[in-house]
């Protein structure tokens, strides 16, 4: 069976959606072996630098979509 990827996660930047900090979401991933986390935050790539540092250390493929 493949691993599972989100491809639809909101971050707190994603204003009155989402409510996980981007880094957490990275935490998730590493916690839960998956091996990609997209984030779909609208109105802007305010929480990309969050999103993407942590995912670039820990080897988790980030992937940005608005």
């Amino acid at each position: 069976m493949p691993p599972y990827v989100e491809l639809r996660a909101a971050s707190s930047f994603y204003f009155l959606n989402g409510a996980t900090l981007p880094e957490d979401l990275i935490y998730y991933a590493i916690q839960n072996d998956i091996p990609a986390m997209a984030i779909i935050d609208q109105d802007g790539f305010y929480g990309a630098p969050l999103f993407f540092t942590p995912a670039r250390k820990n080897g988790v493929k980030a992937i940005l979509g608005t």
